[in-house]
């Protein structure tokens, strides 16, 4: 659905103010501004669980990032205007979830890699500190019920996700920043 934003946010802009239809006036100015203040937000700020809200990351961080690119000079959508609240409601909370989600499965993955682990045995000391499940299409699986590949393919994975969604919120901490430098047009 945030690519449905960003499309008609595009269209908004290209239309230069001139011709606006009246569903593209929703995406410019104010409207666009508490539409961005919904969308770009985690709601559970630094300790939500990143991988089960990627999807709507990955769409919110590519929204902002079209926009600084698109229109941050000129500011037509709004978007600089938004810029602080969006920084406090959401980049700050996720660097900090990123740190400390990646922190947790960089431990997890080197329990898994312990020559100690045994695979959810009862007696193993590092399973006590971890959790033992996790959802997997909205469903709690026990991680013991798991084969140990699997579960470092799961980690990898997970550690994956992570570093695109780091990487995506860098280019737009940079073209903020960049944005912020530059005089406007």
């Amino acid at each position: 659905m945030i690519g449905q934003v960003k499309d008609c946010v595009a269209s908004a802009l290209d239309e230069n103010g001139q011709d606006l239809e009246e569903t593209e006036v929703y995406f410019l100015g104010a409207n666009l501004s508490k539409l961005l203040l919904q969308v770009c937000i985690l709601k559970n700020g630094a300790t939500t669980d990143l991988l089960e809200v990627t999807d709507h990351v990955m769409g919110a961080l590519n929204l902002l990032r079209y926009l600084l690119l698109r229109d941050g000079s000129t500011n037509k959508s709004g978007i600089m205007t938004e810029m602080p609240t969006i920084e406090a409601l959401m980049l700050k909370p996720l660097r900090t979830a990123l740190d400390l989600t990646k922190a947790h499965y960089n431990l997890r993955l080197k329990e898994i890699q312990s020559p100690g682990y045994r695979g959810g045995e009862q007696g193993s000391t590092l399973e006590a500190e971890f959790q033992r499940s996790v959802l997997i299409g909205g469903q709690e699986v026990e991680m013991e019920d798991i084969p140990v590949e699997a579960q470092l393919t799961a980690m990898n994975c997970g550690l994956r996700s992570l570093d695109i969604m780091e990487s995506l919120l860098v280019r737009v901490n940079e073209c903020y920043d960049n944005v912020k430098r530059s005089p406007p047009s």
